[in-house]
């Protein structure tokens, strides 16, 4: 046997190229004159900790038990019996989903910032640290995006209060945080759902000069397909479903619906079909979410009384037309028509995930169903189209198309760019592990220490 002698093998060793980026020699004691501009990072939908504000207790995710076996039927927010708005919550958010049983979710990248951003994590109600402040941003994630873009606003404020040095904040988003960092850089802290047609031409409430830089991470620009689903059947979380009755008392799930241009639904040989998910009659006519009888049976079945479950019924029936009808708003003051001067945002995700982008429609009579599958008794021609149709490269929830905001016309062969793009940063990772994400970090602190 012949050996190698000992000074190659160290030459060779020496020579070999780390696979993985030192950020520590990369950014520690690194950074630009602007990079001790404040940062801001937004979670996304279920991505805070939320309790009861009278008793502190906490309801999400609350214990082990409750993860793994509760349907969470006490998440449901409370709604005026007109069904225009919600009652007055007893539940707040308080708190960062960082980890949860050996979980990880966001206390990793806020690891990575500290330790290697040399970011010092700060509240807004504490003075200003020297050097760079990291600020963690939670909201209630049951709750309308337009909502939580206000108190966003406020709480930027509250940070450029605390740094009179600095004009401008970085902001970092996360999947659903995304849609309210874009409401907000466009309209600040106003409502404008319902006056879009006045500011068509002229929009005072832009906020883009707040914001230095705009990293969206996972974020769904174009909404997901299933929240179509989660609409319609509940949504199915570990090892039990969140019900439809609760589900659609969150404004913010009708908010991920699929933007209105997309074309979502299409027909079994993928051509668009011309249906309307933000029309009430659709839903109502495929007794579909509340309008399904064994819902309406169920809410019945668990109220105080038959009188109570039938008015409890119509009001959600009401809030749900209601909620359907401002998506569609929500969506219209996202669209190039009310876009605002910025530098482009910074977009990052996944692209190498099946994900699903579209549902297939199977007609039974007059009764339209939604399949967001292929059937495995189909020919293998057949499945093999539809698994084309239904799915695209993703990070397994939201797609690349959605991400980058791009609306591909089938027919046409035309691509609709509806945001505005700096550059994006693509990675081969799931919508939950984006933020644990090599590549992701690396990038991120080079956005934010070197540009």
């Amino acid at each position: 046997m012949r050996f190698l002698p000992l000074c190659v093998l160290i030459l060779l060793s020496a020579c070999q190229v780390s696979k993985r980026p030192n950020l520590a020699e990369l950014y520690q004691q690194h950074g630009t004159d602007h990079s001790n501009t404040p940062l801001i990072l937004i979670h996304g939908t279920m991505g805070s900790k939320l309790r009861l504000i009278e008793s502190q207790e906490e309801v999400w995710p609350g214990k082990i038990n409750q993860l793994i076996f509760s349907n969470y039927k006490n998440l449901a927010n409370l709604i005026e019996p007109s069904g225009m708005a919600l009652m007055a919550s007893k539940i707040e958010s308080y708190a960062i989903f960082d980890s949860y049983s050996g979980l990880s979710v966001y206390d990793e990248i806020i690891e990575t910032l500290i330790e290697f951003g040399e970011y010092q994590l700060n509240v807004v109600n504490l003075p200003a640290m020297p050097g760079r402040n990291l600020y963690v941003f939670n909201y209630d994630w049951r709750q309308d995006n337009v909502h939580n873009a206000q108190v966003l606003a406020h709480y930027i404020d509250q940070v450029l209060i605390k740094h009179p040095g600095h004009t401008q904040v970085d902001v970092v988003a996360h999947s659903m945080g995304g849609l309210i960092l874009r409401y907000y850089q466009r309209f600040g802290d106003k409502d404008v759902l319902t006056e879009l047609n006045q500011i068509k031409n002229g929009n005072p409430y832009s906020k883009a000069s707040v914001i230095r830089h705009a990293v969206f991470l996972g974020t769904p620009q174009l909404g997901t397909v299933k929240s179509v689903k989660r609409l319609q059947q509940g949504f199915d979380f570990n090892l039990r479903n969140i019900p439809v009755e609760v589900q659609i008392t969150m404004p913010s799930v009708y908010q991920l619906l699929p933007h209105p241009d997309s074309q979502p639904v299409v027909n079994v040989d993928g051509n668009p079909m011309e249906l309307n998910l933000y029309n009430v009659d659709f839903w109502q006519q495929n007794q579909w979410s509340i309008f399904n009888p064994a819902v309406e049976e169920r809410i019945i079945k668990q109220a105080t009384d038959e009188a109570s479950g039938k008015a409890q019924v119509t009001t959600l029936k009401l809030f749900f037309e209601h909620q359907l009808a401002r998506a569609e708003l929500f969506w219209e003051a996202l669209s190039p028509a009310y876009e605002v001067d910025h530098e482009g945002f910074i977009i990052m995700g996944g692209d190498c995930k099946k994900t699903l982008n579209k549902l297939i429609v199977e007609r039974n009579g007059a009764a339209v169903k939604l399949n967001d599958d292929f059937k495995p008794d189909d020919a293998y021609e057949i499945r093999a189209l539809h698994k084309s149709i239904l799915f695209e490269p993703g990070d397994g929830q939201v797609s690349k198309s959605s991400l980058l905001g791009q609306i591909h016309d089938s027919n046409t062969h035309k691509t609709t760019k509806t945001i505005k793009i700096k550059y994006p940063v693509f990675v081969c990772e799931e919508h939950l592990k984006l933020t644990q994400n090599l590549t992701f970090q690396d990038n991120l602190l080079h956005v934010l220490l070197n540009e």
